[in-house]
């Protein structure tokens, strides 16, 4: 499977670099979660802070958090939830009185993930 992977990884590559920015955003994304699976968190973050970015779609950046605070890089996690928290606020403000209750729960359990991680309990 690992081997499988990684051949998989060279053509997300491959395609990132020869494909058009809605194409690209989808194997950055791809590319991504091999990397996730094969512990290459940084390199998974950056591919995953491009795709959000190409494809505007902010929910990705819950998986840069992820893979950052997994890769033991706090501060940068907190960066990612506080990007995520924000654009989910606006996307909010957008849908006016309809709202989305389901996006609304995302960001308090991020605001609430974001403080856990800035404030960590002493181990006893």
């Amino acid at each position: 499977a690992k081997r499988q992977r990684l051949m998989a990884q060279k053509d997300f590559s491959v395609v990132i670099q020869l494909a058009g920015n809605e194409y690209s955003s989808n194997a950055l994304l791809q590319r991504g979660r091999i990397f996730e699976t094969e512990k290459q968190f940084e390199l998974a973050a950056r591919d995953y802070d491009n795709a959000a970015r190409l494809h505007g779609n902010f929910q990705i950046l819950l998986d840069k958090a992820n893979v950052l605070e997994r890769a033991g890089k706090i501060g940068e996690a907190i960066q990612a939830l506080d990007e995520y928290i924000a654009a989910a606020r606006k996307n909010l403000e957008e849908k006016g009185e309809a709202g989305d209750a389901y996006l609304a729960g995302k960001i308090a359990e991020s605001e609430a993930h974001k403080q856990a991680l800035s404030n960590p309990k002493e181990d006893r």
